[in-house]
């Protein structure tokens, strides 16, 4: 079983890896049978730092 969850981001520079650790933190929780799971976040053309932010976080897929 693959697991994907979709994030949109606008402008959230200030609490993206809060919700990334939170989303990774839920999955690890709920994983206990090792399903395929991808984080694939949307930057909805942010004008601040988000997708600095997204850059430093590892196990996810950004797009813009």
């Amino acid at each position: 079983m693959k697991l994907t969850i979709i994030v949109p981001a606008h402008n959230e520079e200030n609490s993206i890896a809060n919700t990334i650790n939170g989303i990774k933190n839920a999955i690890a929780e709920f994983n206990k049978n090792e399903c395929n799971t991808e984080i694939i976040i949307v930057n909805d053309a942010s004008t601040d730092n988000t997708s600095e932010e997204l850059e430093k976080t590892k196990g996810i897929r950004s797009e813009e």
